[in-house]
């Protein structure tokens, strides 16, 4: 067994800038961005400021999807799943909040297993904000298995 351990934290205003770096030091250039509706909103500017510094970089081909809701469940993860699965996709960068983080998570886990041996399939999480009242994490709620 291997353990993989990221090799770069970025931490502070406008790091966000770097993420075409940070996915090409990782050898990697076909995101799929997960994020909430409200992230992907022209209100937030959040997914906007990551496309536009992925459209400056290597990267020339990436999704967003935003269908994401709180606390969520198999079926709203399945559909990530369907748009993971649609693309060549070689990563997924989650921007978030919690839930769009959880579904990105359950996502990469549901599509290459739990000890994932396909490394090029990597999740990064870009935390631009904290939604909500600062309650703590809690566990992805599952009605069935994926």
């Amino acid at each position: 067994m291997q353990l993989s351990l990221p090799r770069t934290i970025l931490v502070g205003g406008g790091t966000v800038r770097k993420i075409g770096s940070v996915l090409q030091s990782m050898r990697l250039s076909r995101p799929l961005i997960v994020a909430d509706p409200f992230l992907a909103s022209p209100e937030s500017g959040a997914v906007s400021a990551v496309c536009a510094a992925l459209g400056q970089s290597h990267v020339k081909s990436f999704d967003v999807f935003s269908d994401t809701i709180p606390d969520p469940t198999t079926e709203s993860v399945s559909r990530c799943v369907d748009a993971l699965a649609a693309r060549n996709y070689d990563c997924v960068v989650a921007l978030g909040g919690g839930s769009p983080i959880d579904t990105a998570k359950w996502v990469t886990h549901a599509f290459c297993g739990p000890f994932c041996s396909r490394s090029h399939l990597v999740l990064i999480t870009t935390c631009l904000l904290a939604q909500g009242s600062g309650h703590a994490p809690h566990s992805w709620r599952s009605d069935a298995r994926l």
